[in-house]
């Protein structure tokens, strides 16, 4: 990763809010929209509300819970030796959509849909592919920054934690190096259930593996 130079945790927030804003802003107070499209990131109050909105309002509390908070923020731009090191978060419906892997280089390859399953605990299945083929069919100007967490600057694996459509896309289109993105890190993510590093990683995936020979992912 090639690093343009440090962020604070307002930046990558709002920048978060915006990629999303799309998403919910017809639920948002005039206020709460305002404070995403005209932010003062020297105001406290301000940072304060917009990383409520993010945790709450925008549901990725599900996601940061498990980011932990000693974490230095970069802007980065991605290089072309960075690719086959950068992953999907962990979730199910992505490891089918990468071949197994959550390498986002395997998504050409393997995006496909529809997906489903028959695990109790398991959340609804996601159309990946569709929502992909969606953005780039609407998509104006520049795909807004994507957020990646990982241990280090340079040897990775380098985890997409959001902008995992964003991502994907870009890979399909073969236009990874020279995007921009924020990185955060952290020197343990043992206990973050997102990347590779974590405790379980593997047991997981073997978990995963045998759902699918067994019928039960597909």
């Amino acid at each position: 990763m090639k690093v343009i130079g440090e962020v604070p945790e307002a930046k990558v927030i709002l920048y978060w809010l915006v990629s999303e804003l799309y998403r919910l802003k017809g639920e948002l107070t005039v206020d709460q929209i305002n404070i995403i499209k005209y932010p003062d990131l020297e105001n406290v109050e301000q940072n304060t509300l917009r990383k409520e909105l993010l945790y709450d309002k925008f549901g990725r509390s599900a996601i940061l819970d498990s980011v932990p908070k000693n974490i230095n923020w970069h802007e980065v731009e991605i290089e072309e030796v960075d690719i086959e090191k950068i992953y999907l978060l962990a979730i199910w419906d992505w490891f089918l959509d990468t071949g197994k892997t959550y390498k986002l280089s395997d998504i050409p390859t393997h995006l496909s849909s529809p997906h489903g399953h028959r695990v109790t605990n398991f959340p609804p299945p996601l159309d990946h592919k569709k929502k992909i083929e969606e953005m780039s069919n609407s998509l104006q100007g520049e795909i807004a920054d994507i957020v990646m967490i990982a241990t280090n600057t340079d040897a990775g694996p380098f985890t997409v934690i959001d902008g995992t459509h964003r991502s994907s896309l870009l890979a399909i289109r073969g236009q990874l190096p020279g995007t921009k993105a924020y990185l955060g890190i952290s020197p343990d993510l043992t206990q973050c259930v997102w990347p590779p590093e974590w405790d379980n990683y593997q047991r997981s995936l073997d978990e995963l593996n045998k759902l699918v020979d067994d019928g039960y992912l597909w």
